[in-house]
């Protein structure tokens, strides 16, 4: 059942049902993919409003240390608080898997306004270019 209070919204990217719709998400997948949006848009890249995104791509190939890590903190607060105003975040933290070590985890952890929960989103930072 859709939590109409949160939206729904056309997942991305943008696909088409067996019965010829649009895909839609809604709840806590809309705000995961709103989370990745603001973090892959760098500010100035997107013509509609060159403010919209976030500074997390300037630190792509910084040494994983502390000052990356503030940074990282930093620009997530930021942007999140500016562009998904149906969160407030309450913490950031990070995970390095073991498997891949070009990969920090940024693990979100936000209160969704409109009940008063806190859920945990998981954005992966790679320190590399991936292509």
């Amino acid at each position: 059942m859709a939590r109409a209070y949160l939206g729904v919204g056309t997942s991305y990217p943008t696909t088409i049902s067996a019965q010829g719709s649009v895909n839609t998400i809604d709840d806590s997948a809309l705000i995961q993919q709103s989370i990745n949006i603001i973090l892959n848009t760098r500010v100035g890249t997107y013509e509609g409003n060159p403010n919209f995104g976030s500074e997390i791509e300037t630190v792509l190939f910084e040494q994983n240390d502390v000052i990356l890590r503030s940074l990282l903190d930093t620009f997530v607060k930021e942007a999140l608080a500016r562009w998904e105003r149906r969160i407030t975040v309450v913490s950031v933290s990070f995970e390095e898997p073991e498997s891949d070590p070009s990969i920090l985890n940024v693990i979100i952890l936000a209160s969704i306004k409109a009940r008063n929960e806190i859920e945990s989103f998981v954005y992966p930072f790679y320190r590399q270019l991936n292509y």
